[in-house]
């Protein structure tokens, strides 16, 4: 589950697993709600962006050493007060969680209660997504349905589902689908990352491609996972033999034929160092 959640103003986060607490962008910092938990219950949020509601989704288990999970429970109430209380969802089999909100919409990752898969096909372990009224709990949407499964993070315009042998489908929060940028080729171990705004796609592989406008794409001088976007042109990596990430900057370029090329963060830290959210904040 999400223990942090990025508003158009603050990043929020959990403070012993319960505090729900922000930092503003001049460093001020403070507390705002408190999550009530039992002994064996953990909780994920996200908050609004306009900074007035919280979603929380709380998961239960029996007591340790055995830790099975028996249940959840998702609600949503003001973020300040806690007024306007409504409890959404439960179910003692699925598990959902809320992974941001679009349109004033709540955004649930849904999935199996289980753990630690490596190099997971999205950083939530999700099967789809559903968009919901954070008022009723209403499904308005779902992507990744059925022989789908969401492949990378969310992102702004929508999210990838990869579709086995077949090309993945992109599907906006309305869960209608758009055309891919290009002929983005189809990953194996290796997944792809859709651009916030949908014209590119960047492709992990021996060496990783970036994918956009006229079809075009190009392989960049790095291998490795393609994670997600900061934004329009800042990829996180990680390459194959490192656990460590990497921020890259994308820069259009006609150089030598290239469309683009591509820079470590590092190397434009003079011009101030890059501060974004990751996953990419879905405002």
């Amino acid at each position: 589950m999400s223990w942090t959640s990025a508003s158009r103003t603050r990043v929020y986060y959990l403070n012993s697993g319960s505090e729900v607490r922000f930092l503003a962008p001049d460093g001020t910092t403070g507390a705002v709600t408190r999550i009530a938990l039992g002994t064996t219950e953990q909780a994920g949020f996200s908050v609004s962006p306009d900074d007035s509601k919280i979603a929380v989704a709380i998961f239960i288990y029996t007591a340790f050493p055995d830790a099975n999970y028996t249940g959840m429970r998702l609600y949503v109430e003001d973020l300040n007060d806690g007024g306007h209380h409504v409890d959404i969802f439960s179910s003692t089999t699925v598990a959902e969680f809320p992974v941001g909100w679009t349109n004033g919409h709540l955004i649930l990752a849904v999935t199996n209660p289980r753990c630690c898969q490596v190099q997971p096909l999205n950083p939530y372990d999700a099967f789809s997504y559903h968009v919901v009224d954070p008022a009723t709990g209403t499904r308005l949407a779902g992507l990744c349905n059925n022989s789908s499964v969401p492949e990378g993070p969310i992102e702004p315009i929508g999210a990838v589902c990869s579709a086995g042998g077949f090309a993945p489908i992109y599907q906006r929060w309305d869960g209608t689908t758009f055309d891919a940028p290009a002929a983005v080729p189809n990953p194996t171990q290796y997944l792809n990352a859709i651009s916030p705004d949908g014209t590119r796609v960047a492709v992990g592989q021996p060496r990783i491609g970036i994918w956009g406008p006229l079809g075009h794409g190009e392989e960049l001088d790095q291998s490795g996972y393609v994670l997600g976007w900061l934004d329009e042109n800042h990829l996180v990596i990680q390459q194959a033999d490192s656990p460590a990430l990497s921020v890259l900057e994308i820069v259009d370029s006609l150089v030598a034929g290239r469309l683009w090329q591509l820079r470590a963060i590092s190397e434009i830290s003079a011009e101030g160092a890059y501060l974004g959210t990751f996953p990419a904040a879905v405002v």
